[in-house]
């Protein structure tokens, strides 16, 4: 192997490297694209989180609910807050509420609570 190679190789390695370093510094998480559909009546495609139950948690205290709720239509705008927090922390996106159309946000919900079940195999 040249010379030339070999440090093509250790220059690959180290960026490598670097970008991994990166990732943990930010908390990889799994994630998963769902489409949805912003007020602007386009489709987009959204990167949904697996969440930690502490960020399920600071979501229901952030929307004063209860997971359990989410079954209770008669709890539909405690639900509806709920679902808000979850896609804020799945999606990492604060202000990404403002732009889907309705019940799109629910797409983003279903897909961050399917994440947090450990996988099957």
């Amino acid at each position: 192997m040249s010379q030339e190679t070999r440090r093509q190789e250790i220059l690959k390695t180290r960026e490598e490297n670097k970008n991994l370093a990166e990732k943990i510094e930010l908390g990889v998480a799994y994630h998963e694209s769902v489409e949805v559909y912003f007020t602007d009546r386009t489709k987009h495609s959204i990167e949904v989180h697996a969440i930690s139950d502490g960020e399920l948690l600071t979501a229901c205290e952030k929307a004063n609910a209860n997971p359990m709720d989410l079954q209770k239509p008669e709890k539909f705008l405690d639900n509806l807050k709920l679902v808000m927090a979850i896609v804020e922390v799945s999606t990492r996106n604060p202000t990404l509420r403002d732009k889907l159309m309705v019940n799109e946000a629910s797409k983003i919900a279903v897909k961050a609570f399917e994440l947090m079940s450990p996988p099957k195999n």
